[in-house]
């Protein structure tokens, strides 16, 4: 089992990523505009999310339960399947927000609803994941 302390330092750094998927303007000015104060893409958030923090891992680990509720678990399960479902190439492919090299489009995908919605459920859970912790 995992130090409460530990438990804590993870539930950090997941809700700065959780963050920084919730904002719109850090991702224009990291995406669109190109900023040298950031370095980021949109697949560069989503591994910083899932490999870098262990995402899955992380929803997995018995211990979360000591420091977060059962509502935000699942709060935090649902965003996992809506990046995990938002991601996939085929269905980027399908709703058109590759280039024509295979990238994704930050442009199109800071217009696109489905991330909208994402962007809004991450930014939510990052808030309740900071009040957890405070």
């Amino acid at each position: 089992m995992s130090s409460l302390k530990d438990i804590r330092e993870w539930v950090y750094l997941i809700s700065v990523r959780l963050s920084r998927i919730g904002d719109m303007k850090y991702q224009r000015e990291a995406w669109i505009v190109g900023n040298p104060k950031y370095f980021s893409t949109f697949e560069e958030e989503y591994c910083y999310l899932f490999d870098d923090c262990a995402f899955e891992a992380f929803l997995h680990e018995p211990s979360i339960s000591m420091i977060l509720s059962d509502e935000l678990i699942g709060m935090l399960e649902g965003l996992k399947s809506s990046l995990t479902d938002f991601a996939d190439e085929s269905a980027l492919n399908r709703k058109g927000l590759l280039d024509r090299n295979g990238y994704v489009d930050p442009k199109k995908v800071l217009v696109d609803v489905e991330w909208a919605s994402i962007q809004e459920h991450a930014s939510e859970c990052a808030g309740k994941l900071r009040e957890a912790i405070a």
